[in-house]
């Protein structure tokens, strides 16, 4: 057994005591209010040999003493089983789906395991089992390796491989975990502030209903297709008048350049710019020429 300190974020193995479990997987644990946690089916090595755990062995972990305990449990018949699901309810009750009573770790090896759907009541002691007989066209086909969460009284059922075709699940499964019924949709509860302003952002997805594969989608989400195009739209049209109003600047800036070239083109071999002005040297024909038109204009003084 390993232990994660949540605080520091530390892996630690403790000195348990007593009756250490045999090597196992695919089982599940659950912790209680009183600090137990519940461990249930799995496949176990032993001797070279795997094998599925008995349902009616019920392990118990106490995290404050450090100690394993065994509750034999008693009631309807589990068949043992790994890759299952188990939640806890408030009333005291261990929800346990779907699973693989394969006793083989090759992933080609999958057998259903029966009944899909059974609950522990760990109210008395001993634990007792009970497969209650619920039939629904909205209910979950044997399932392995999937996942089960538990949300304001209602068990979701998500993933995994179908039992009978080891094909995989795409589809949401809705259990009513207080009425023991599946249904088609649920309507979940008012939400806290808190979770409100953490999940803002996906306001419309919970106020409308969670529908199961066997009901068409909600207009809530109508609605926020539509929202997601126009957004869309929106900033198409901001980006391409961006490179729009690029390019005009950038053909002014351009013309502008051009014109300036056109007014003042490139002085070629024996011609001067007319805002250049030589001065006659001494000797040349322009200084004689100069000096007699400055003698004349002082003459005619």
């Amino acid at each position: 057994m390993n232990v994660l300190n949540a605080n520091t974020l530390t892996w630690s193995q403790p000195n348990t005591i007593s009756n250490v479990l045999t090597p196992r997987g695919g089982y599940t644990a659950n912790l209680l209010n009183n600090s137990f946690i519940v461990y249930i089916g799995g496949l176990q090595f032993v001797n070279g040999v795997y094998s599925n755990v008995d349902m009616n062995e019920i392990q118990i972990f106490n995290t404050n003493s450090l100690s394993w305990s065994t509750m034999h449990a008693y009631g309807d018949v589990v068949t043992a089983r790994n890759s299952h699901t188990t939640v806890l309810t408030n009333d005291g009750h261990i929800i346990l789906f779907g699973g693989n009573s394969a006793n083989d770790i090759n992933d080609n090896s999958i057998i259903s395991a029966l009944p899909d759907l059974a609950i522990l009541d760990m109210n008395v002691s001993p634990y007792k089992w009970s497969a209650p007989n619920i039939t629904s066209a909205y209910a979950s086909p044997s399932l392995c390796y999937h996942s089960a969460t538990l949300y304001n009284g209602i068990m979701f059922i998500a993933f995994g491989l179908q039992t009978s075709s080891r094909s995989p699940n795409y589809y949401l499964y809705i259990f009513d975990v207080q009425k023991y019924t599946w249904v088609s949709s649920s309507q979940p509860n008012s939400l806290s502030s808190t979770t409100s302003s953490t999940i803002s952002s996906t306001t419309s997805s919970t106020t409308s209903s969670i529908t199961s594969p066997a009901i068409s989608s909600t207009t809530s989400s109508t609605n926020s297709s539509m929202g997601q195009g126009t957004s869309g739209i929106i900033i198409s049209a901001i980006v391409v008048g961006g490179f729009i109003f690029i390019f005009i600047i950038v053909g002014i800036f351009y013309l502008m350049k051009s014109k300036n070239n056109r007014d003042n083109p490139i002085p070629t071999a024996g011609t001067l710019p007319d805002n250049i002005h030589v001065i006659p040297t001494p000797g040349t024909n322009a200084y004689r020429f100069h000096n007699d038109y400055a003698q004349n204009l002082r003459d005619s003084k």
